[in-house]
């Protein structure tokens, strides 16, 4: 059963050394976070020691929930664990392409889509990691895979896998 449909694909240069502490606070490399579900002060415990080495140029595809599903069935149909990790230094200038919520890769409508990432912490624990835009500015939600969120059709998934068949 199909559960996720393509929706399209932009690339992400190459970048630098990241260091997570230097860029996420309430302005997340120039981009403002509005909140956050873990709070700066359990973000900065989860994520802040965690040093992103340089990444090479990365194509990342944007892919629709078609039906409501867990993590556990979206991670494999979109290449497994390797395959949906991102970095915050791409998620970050994926975020810096639409601050304000001009069109992009990035869904952004009235109602505040989730854009659904996966990201390790410093630990190496597989995390989701959704942003959503309002008038506020960027709502970032973050939880292990291992209390898995239920998604509702309609949620874009964010991964650098080849599109799917």
């Amino acid at each position: 059963m199909q559960i996720l449909k393509f929706l399209g694909s932009v690339v992400v240069p190459a970048i630098g050394k990241f260091v997570i502490k230097d860029t996420l606070t309430e302005t997340f490399n120039n981009v403002k976070i509005a909140w956050t579900n873990l709070g700066y002060e359990h973000l900065g415990k989860r994520f802040f020691g965690k040093v992103e080495e340089p990444s090479e140029e990365t194509t990342f595809q944007s892919n629709r929930l078609l039906i409501k599903s867990f993590d556990d069935l979206i991670i494999p149909k979109l290449g497994g664990e390797s395959g949906v990790e991102s970095r915050f230094s791409q998620i970050s200038y994926l975020l810096n392409q639409q601050p304000n919520g001009v069109a992009g890769i990035l869904t952004i409508t009235d109602d505040a889509d989730l854009n659904v990432f996966y990201v390790r912490d410093k630990n190496g624990v597989l995390c989701s990691m959704s942003v959503a835009l309002n008038e506020a500015g960027w709502f970032v939600v973050i939880y292990s895979i291992k209390a898995p969120e239920k998604w509702y059709a309609g949620v874009t998934f964010i991964s650098h896998f080849p599109s799917l068949p």
